[in-house]
């Protein structure tokens, strides 16, 4: 298990699937189509995106 950082929520759960190639973010990923973010209460604006850097 590793720790890729804080986005959406200080603790996100992200899954990699490597026989499949599927990367299932969770709410960490967001649609471009989204109207919101949902509940940010618990989100670290500042390094959601170095955290999803980290998962390419």
């Amino acid at each position: 298990m590793l720790f890729h950082g804080e986005g959406h929520t200080i603790d996100n759960l992200v899954v990699w699937l490597p026989q499949s190639k599927l990367l299932y973010g969770g709410c960490l990923i967001k649609s471009e189509k989204s109207k919101s973010l949902g509940y940010v209460a618990e989100a670290s604006f500042d390094l959601w995106e170095g955290t999803i850097d980290t998962l390419n």
